[in-house]
């Protein structure tokens, strides 16, 4: 199986200057999307940001208030590794 055949979804990247506000906003207006990558000014991935982490820290009490003006990178889970779509799956996990 190639990873190509497994369900997807092409988002565009954040740049690691992007406010949170803007990644909310991205959030809420994509409900499918569970995971968004973030980038540096070159497109080289820098980590990557949860819905469900954004959200929860959003919601909170004063949530929005505290975090709308912080960069996305203070909240950004470490970087995970990255396959080809045409990669098979054995090639990972052999």
């Amino acid at each position: 199986m190639h990873f190509g055949a497994l369900p997807h979804q092409c988002v565009p990247p954040l740049s690691s200057g992007t406010l949170c506000s803007d990644a909310i906003d991205f959030f809420l207006s994509n409900a499918s999307s569970r995971l968004i990558a973030i980038v540096d000014e070159n497109g080289a991935p820098q980590g990557a940001l949860s819905r469900t982490k954004i959200l929860l820290k959003a919601s909170g009490r004063f949530g929005r208030a505290l975090y709308d003006k912080r960069p996305v990178t203070d909240l950004m889970d470490p970087p995970r590794f990255v396959v080809g779509i045409e990669q098979s799956v054995r090639d990972i996990w052999a």
